[in-house]
């Protein structure tokens, strides 16, 4: 009996050796395969166009016209692209870029400029009503409203809407209307959202 028992101690310690050595070695195993992995890639030559992307399509910059919120000369430029029916923009409109806006745009350290993307039913609309409030200098008041609007009931705001909002904010409402009904800027969103 005392053998058996010995010989179940010893078999148990053997498994409790064997546990014990099993994470150490997964470590140093996945330090290897991480090691060679990152050895293998250093030493290929920089392969330019391994993404299938052109130099140009890697990079974008202030275009003319853009509308820039914040110190013009701030190091950094922050790209927002959103679409002014997107639920989840709306979201980030309303929770986290009063955040990024009081942080870093409101301190100069970031200026940030909104990239239209118009997917949804009513969106190229919206795009175009942001652009012909900016002929009044009100994008950004326009933009903000949108969103809110958006945000508060899930809806986009109609023409007649976003005239009244015009009016609020004591811009000229024909010009205004006339540039809506145009869609004069439908275009430049429509490149912007290629872009």
């Amino acid at each position: 009996m005392e053998n058996e028992n010995q010989s179940l101690e010893n078999e148990a310690n053997e498994k409790k050796s064997k546990k014990d050595y099993f994470l150490p070695v997964s470590i140093v195993l996945a330090a290897v395969i991480i090691a060679f992995a990152v050895l293998y890639t250093s030493g290929k030559p920089a392969d330019d166009n391994s993404t299938g992307i052109s130099e140009d399509e890697k990079s974008i910059s202030i275009a003319e016209g853009d509308y820039i919120l914040g110190n013009e000369s701030a190091e950094i430029t922050m790209f927002e692209f959103s679409d002014y029916e997107c639920p989840a923009c709306a979201a980030f409109h309303s929770q986290i870029r009063p955040l990024i806006l009081s942080s870093f745009v409101e301190e100069g350290k970031v200026k940030s400029i909104f990239r239209d993307l118009a997917y949804h039913e009513d969106s190229l609309f919206l795009s175009n009503a942001t652009w012909c409030a900016g002929e009044q200098d009100s994008f950004w008041e326009m933009h903000d409203f949108i969103f809110d609007k958006e945000s508060a009931n899930g809806e986009a705001p109609t023409k007649e809407i976003l005239v009244e909002e015009i009016n609020v904010l004591g811009l000229n409402e024909q010009e205004f209307s006339k540039c809506l009904d145009e869609g004069k800027y439908n275009q430049v969103v429509i490149d912007k959202t290629k872009e």
